[in-house]
């Protein structure tokens, strides 16, 4: 109880941050019509209590990779601003619970000492927002880098892929066998996918959250949209220029024919065209070059050059 009213005013303040920044981005949005009931009670309902618990038991990088994964399959983001309240809510509900239960099982002080802390985390300032997105050939280890850097980062990952699929009304894990350059993957398809993504990302940048674009961005004129809404919003951007030799690459894209899990559409007898119209940016300042092999001392180095903790 000591440790309840020591931490009240500190809480009470996050809170008070967070209901008012939090509720204005749900006003505005119900004031404009882009918000509905479905959208604010599905990802703040069914996520908060398996992302809150993963955070609790010491596990913040599998809260994220959950939290990622859902967003992935389900396109949820409109309610990801309120994110925050209610997990904040939800550990502190918890946490009172176990204060009324102190009397009669007073070795239960610590647990709800642990909920109140980590309510209080949620409610604190978040890292500043910044956008990475991901560039390179199919197979070259996008994907691999931005699941692990969002861990690293607390991010939000929207995948092109996904994107993509969700605009066509294809199911995330079917495969299409369309040739470079046709069927989800003409240039107009392009173009909607990756106006789609920046415009999530935007709205997310705009709540004060970390985003990474997981795509291609196979050309500089797409990067250079990315880098024009890190400007036009005040953040940092970083380009993650994924790489790997061929023979790495081949074997990526060989095993992914088989992953039911797959979203991606990319195959082997794709990887030439890709890499004839691949535009490399080896001359864009915010880019970072990353080689990725397939060793796991590689990829712990490679996140930590990503996350600007050393150098590839």
């Amino acid at each position: 109880m000591d440790f309840c009213l020591q931490q009240g005013e500190d809480l009470a303040e996050g809170m008070r941050r967070l209901v008012k920044g939090q509720l204005e981005e749900a006003i505005s949005h119900l004031e404009s019509g882009e918000y509905n009931s479905d959208n604010l009670y599905s990802v703040t309902t069914t996520e908060r209590f398996v992302a809150m618990d993963l955070d609790r038991l010491g596990r913040p990088e599998l809260s994220n990779r959950f939290l990622n994964s859902y967003l992935e399959a389900s396109g949820d983001w409109e309610a990801l601003p309120l994110l925050d309240f209610y997990r904040a809510y939800r550990a502190w509900v918890r946490g009172k619970v176990l204060g009324f239960q102190l009397a009669a099982h007073p070795g239960l002080a610590g647990r709800g000492r642990a909920l109140f802390e980590l309510a209080a985390g949620y409610a604190r300032q978040r890292p500043p927002a910044r956008l990475l997105i991901t560039t390179g050939v199919m197979g070259a280890g996008k994907s691999t880098v931005a699941r692990a850097l969002a861990a690293r980062l607390g991010a939000v990952v929207i995948r092109t892929d996904a994107v993509r699929k969700r605009l066509a009304g294809v199911p995330l894990h079917a495969r299409a066998a369309h040739g470079f350059g046709e069927g989800l993957y003409t240039g107009e398809m392009g173009r909607r996918t990756y106006d789609e993504a920046l415009r999530l990302a935007a709205e997310l940048l705009a709540a004060g959250l970390v985003v990474i674009v997981d795509g291609s961005f196979s050309t500089r004129a797409e990067r250079d949209r990315a880098r024009a809404v890190a400007w036009r919003l005040g953040v940092p951007f970083t380009a993650l220029w994924c790489d790997a030799p061929e023979a790495v690459i081949r074997l990526r894209l060989r095993a992914r024919e088989g992953d039911r899990h797959e979203v991606s559409d990319g195959r082997e007898e794709l990887l030439a065209a890709h890499r004839a119209r691949y535009e490399p940016p080896t001359d864009e300042p915010e880019a970072v070059r990353l080689e990725m092999t397939d060793g796991e001392a590689d990829l712990v180095r490679v996140i930590a050059a990503a996350a600007g903790e050393g150098n590839p």
